[in-house]
């Protein structure tokens, strides 16, 4: 018989959504892996190994403890979970909770010597000044004995608050007490129900008469002075038979017992030698000390958020002329996969207003002194950093023009999207510490704000949730709304006019549009085959104009760009009141992540209004722009019916012997662009991952400015959206 482990915190269906095996009520409520058993055919060769040895532990401790984390251990078989809680000498009893007999009473991790009587002894040290709380302990469970026995998890708990004693009359103490917590009532639920008729066991019940309902895993702290500098310690140890301190779990009484000592497997055969796990965990010090110049780009490659500016890139006075210079990367990356799993959006808050103007681009004041006193804050335990919080305490987050709330509500926020964590989770944009997480919200997969707002698309449950941006507000990091839009949605976009809020859903192959401010889904309109990147103009308003504003949407897997405009409130632009699609674009490779031009109108040559694609199976940047337009005659009135006709302006080649092929992203240098009108793109920004590097290509002429190693596949800057 084989055992097959599905992790559920790594595996990923088609759709982008973790692994489930318990639902409750359409949600998932398994909180550990699945496990399968199968046999095969008795002509396969037999495995090797001698199967009358005991369990073995398969998985270490991390390095970093989240906040709220569980230690989980994983052996290659199923465990006697008695024999790691082992019994108490005061009464006698095992360890394990009266009504659950796969969650432990409480243990101290500081205990008195002897006094625990169990196999397994964590100790945690935390940084200095910090002293460990009296109330901090652990508690052991099996997650889900049921199909996988072959798990044991830690779990930090109040002690003081934690009961696994359930003795309404007080027979076995001074007074009646009642057990409030055992493992996951949809555990029990989702159980074989006939087998666990014919069990002694039942599902335990709060048997209060204040509250007589399902029990569930008591809180999870987090570990104790994570945010004072310095390194902590974290041991588990557990037992085996040669341990002088391992106790036999099988009787309390020596005569009855049968002499086998330590942690066991279901057959009582024990652990060959103990298992000692040690690790020093880094806490409480800034990811990274990053001052941001004014022209910090942001690269996302996997769990790492990287970056390089490009202060250094000049260009002479003529507009759209030879850029010169080189790109740097910035000093620390965050690259801890336990501060983010896996990056897929990033807004940088200090760049976010409802104009989403490019005239208010950030000028950070970084007071040396206000820095200091914020560190200091934190390494002594006290509130320096925090959501919400101005960065520098005390300090200005821009130099020059002070813009109150609403106009710049964020300051110095950087928020990610982490879809394996399942949060957008909150950072210093100077200098990356992690200032926490945004709650409520279900799969966030695509990011985008304005106006005080943040818009994020959640991927299974096919809907856009939004939060506040503007401390001191009651909508601050708190979801204020949830609307319906299609299937799997992931890019988001919000119209720089603030009219519309614009989603791709790429399992739908759609791209829905938000009403604003009714916060409600207004039509749904077709899009190529694998829609990755969604980038949307402003209205082109003025005098024979359009009156509209255009989307363009990459499909990976079609070769095209979708090109979409809005409605418009002229007769001669006869695109209804849902605007329409108005061409598929086809001749790319493979187009991945752009940006829009940020231009408006036809014209022949660079200024065009329309995107710039990176073709990740070939080896250029797309310049698709506008060329040509017409507007439809009076109602009533003959004539040919209106134009827009769109054409490749310049191609940007970077492949051959300097990248090779594959580049997924390009974004306009911010220190390049000409606030003309029309403003003028003197530089275009390149990721090329397959080289670990960034190029600078002239916007004009395509010649090579210079490049800078980061690694990543996307980059967002103060334009993205």
């Amino acid at each position: 018989v084989y055992t097959l482990r599905l992790a559920r915190g790594l595996l990923k269906s088609a759709a982008g959504e973790q692994f489930c095996s318990i639902e409750d009520g359409g949600v998932c409520a398994n909180t550990s892996d699945g496990v399968f058993t199968f046999s095969v055919s008795p002509m396969a060769t037999p495995p090797v190994g001698n199967l009358n040895t005991g369990p073995t532990a398969v998985l270490p401790l991390p390095s970093i403890l989240t906040p709220g984390e569980d230690i989980r251990l994983f052996f290659d078989t199923a465990v006697d979970f008695e024999s790691f809680v082992g019994f108490s000498l005061t009464t006698g009893l095992s360890n394990v909770t009266s009504q659950d007999p796969f969650c432990s009473v409480p243990f101290s991790l500081a205990p008195l010597a002897g006094s625990q009587n169990s196999n397994v002894l964590v100790s945690y040290t935390p940084p200095a000044p910090t002293v460990l709380p009296p109330n901090y302990g652990y508690i052991l469970y099996m997650p889900n004995p049921f199909t996988d026995p072959t798990e044991v998890c830690i779990r930090f708990v109040d002690i003081t608050t934690s009961m696994g004693i359930d003795d309404p009359t007080g027979m076995f103490s001074a007074l009646p007490t009642f057990q409030n917590y055992a493992i996951p009532s949809a555990v029990w639920a989702n159980s074989d129900q006939t087998a666990l008729a014919a069990s002694p066991y039942t599902v335990p019940r709060d048997m209060s008469t204040a509250q007589n309902g399902l029990l569930e895993l008591p809180p999870a702290l987090p570990l104790p002075g994570t945010t004072a500098a310095g390194p902590a310690t974290i041991q588990v140890t557990l037992f085996s038979s040669s341990n002088a301190g391992a106790i036999d779990s099988s009787a309390v009484i020596p005569m009855n017992a049968d002499g086998i000592t330590g942690i066991t497997d279901r057959f009582r055969r024990p652990l060959a030698a103990d298992v000692v796990i040690a690790r020093t965990l880094a806490v409480g010090t800034p990811i990274a000390n990053n001052v941001e110049p004014p022209d910090l780009n942001i690269v996302a490659n996997g769990a790492v958020l990287d970056g390089y500016s490009t202060a250094s890139n000049t260009i002479n006075a003529v507009p759209g002329g030879i850029v010169s210079g080189n790109l740097f990367p910035i000093a620390f990356p965050i690259d801890d996969p336990n501060v983010l799993a896996n990056v897929n959006d990033v807004i940088m808050g200090a760049f976010i207003n409802p104009a989403n103007s490019l005239a208010n681009a950030p000028r950070r004041l970084n007071n040396p002194l206000a820095i200091q006193v914020g560190l200091n804050n934190i390494a002594n335990g006290l509130t320096g950093f925090g959501a919400g919080e101005p960065f520098p305490p005390g300090g200005n987050p821009e130099s020059g023009v002070v813009l109150p709330p609403p106009t710049q509500p964020l300051g110095v926020r950087l928020y990610v999207a982490d879809t394996v964590s399942n949060e957008v989770r909150i950072f210093n944009s100077n200098t990356f510490q992690p200032l926490g997480i945004v709650p409520g919200l279900a799969s966030p997969q695509g990011l985008g704000g304005g106006g005080g707002t943040m818009y994020v698309s959640n991927f299974s449950q096919d809907t856009v949730q939004r939060f506040g941006l503007v401390p001191g507000t009651p909508q601050f990091h708190t979801v204020f709304g949830t609307t319906s839009v299609g299937a799997g949605p992931t890019a988001v976009s919000f119209q720089e006019n603030g009219e519309d809020i614009l989603v791709i859903n790429s399992l739908g192959t759609s791209m829905s549009i938000i009403d604003l401010p009714s916060f409600t889904e207004r039509v749904q309109l077709p899009v190529g085959q694998g829609p990755t990147e969604l980038a949307v103009s402003n209205r082109w308003t003025g005098m024979g104009t359009t009156f509209a504003y255009q989307a363009y949407v990459t499909n990976t897997l079609s070769n095209t760009v979708s090109i979409y405009e809005s409605d418009s409130p002229l007769l001669t632009v006869p695109n209804g009141p849902q605007g329409k699609m108005i061409e598929e674009r086809s001749g790319f490779s493979g187009p991945a992540y752009g940006s829009w031009t940020r231009t408006l109108g036809a014209f022949n040559g660079v200024g065009a209004q329309g995107m710039y694609v990176a073709n990740s199976l070939g080896n250029s940047v797309t310049y698709m722009g506008m060329i040509t337009f017409s507007l439809a005659p009076n109602p009533g009135f003959p004539g040919p019916p209106p134009t827009r006709v769109f054409n490749t302006i310049v191609e940007y080649v970077g492949g051959g012997s300097v990248f090779g092929t594959g580049p997924t992203d390009v974004e306009i240098d911010p220190t390049t662009f000409n606030f003309t009108n029309p403003p003028v793109i003197n530089a275009l920004l390149v990721s090329f991952p397959g080289a670990g590097r960034v190029a600078s290509f002239g916007a004009a002429n395509g010649v090579l400015v210079g490049t800078a190693a980061v690694p990543g596949n996307k980059i967002f800057t103060v334009f993205s959206q």
